[in-house]
């Protein structure tokens, strides 16, 4: 995949706060959604986090604690049994004050937090294949950037190369893992445009291509495929060019950027085992003692 389309992707795609909504995230902070709902709503609309207006509007809905109680109990706090009590800890593990009434920080980490456990692992693709004939050649993987962490290490890139018309097809299928600034925690698929890159050089066990740059391009990206020692990469360099996109600035690669595409299994299973421990990290402190004690034991 072209990795200044890969940049405008990461860009329309992840959630960001405004300059306004970062300073309210902090200012904001201890709201109550009492309070919040009595913040005029031309400041309300300028200044509050979409997710503190979120938790406030849920709050002061019929039932809202019915729903808090449900999700204290997910993270292992005594909602149903003792809803204050479970509050409190639940504050207390948040590192604030013990008042026993949610803030709308903390109905929005209380949300963020139950949601995540209910993320598992989902099965996806990443075996490495490759196979090239005098005509046909193809390669299927997980690319990894290497010295650097890539956007979404859950991928499947696909290169189908022809001879015939001197062109390699390449079509990249990511799964983007939600952080806590996501609107949901639910796992989305993007699927990539499919690129054309152009054969310079074919031989027996490699193939050579470049994506077409433009005079004005930030960067040049190139494949080298080596179906004998099963070695695939993109190359992307520095192009000279405009490397402004949306109204941000690329920095200049302080060297080639070099993307392998591997056999995808390690990666994937270090990224699923990641969102297990986060779960497990946001869970009741007092349960997670309970827990370490009981492993303890058993050694």
């Amino acid at each position: 995949m072209n990795k200044d389309h890969f940049i405008v992707a990461i860009l329309l795609l992840c959630p960001m706060f405004s300059a306004a909504e970062s300073s309210g995230v902090t200012k904001y902070r201890n709201f109550t959604p009492t309070e919040l709902a009595t913040v005029p709503q031309e400041r309300r609309s300028a200044e509050v986090p979409m997710m503190y207006i979120i938790a406030a509007q849920t709050a002061l809905q019929n039932g809202s604690q019915l729903l808090f109680r449900m999700q204290l109990n997910q993270l292992m706090y005594p909602g149903v049994e003792n809803y204050e009590n479970a509050v409190k800890a639940f504050q207390r593990d948040l590192g604030d004050s013990t008042t026993g009434n949610l803030t709308v920080y903390q109905i929005s980490q209380l949300q963020y937090r139950s949601e995540l456990q209910k993320l598992g692992g989902v099965g996806f693709p990443t075996r490495l294949r490759s196979s090239i004939s005098k005509d046909y050649a193809s390669v299927e993987g997980t690319v990894e950037i290497i010295g650097e962490r890539i956007a979404w290490p859950i991928n499947q890139n696909r290169i189908v190369c022809f001879r015939s018309n001197q062109a390699c097809e390449v079509r990249e299928v990511s799964l983007v893992v939600p952080n806590q600034n996501s609107w949901a925690q639910t796992y989305s698929v993007v699927i990539g445009e499919t690129e054309y890159y152009q054969i310079r050089k074919w031989t027996e066990s490699t193939i050579e291509a470049d994506y077409p740059s433009k005079p004005d391009s930030c960067r040049s990206t190139s494949l080298s495929l080596n179906f004998k020692t099963a070695e695939f990469y993109f190359i992307t360099k520095n192009a000279g060019g405009n490397c402004e996109f949306l109204g941000a600035k690329l920095d200049r690669l302080p060297r080639p950027r070099i993307s392998q595409v591997v056999d995808g299994q390690k990666i994937v299973r270090e990224e699923f085992d990641a969102i297990g421990r986060r779960a497990y990290e946001m869970l009741s402190s007092d349960y997670r003692r309970r827990v370490e004690a009981l492993s303890t034991e058993g050694r």
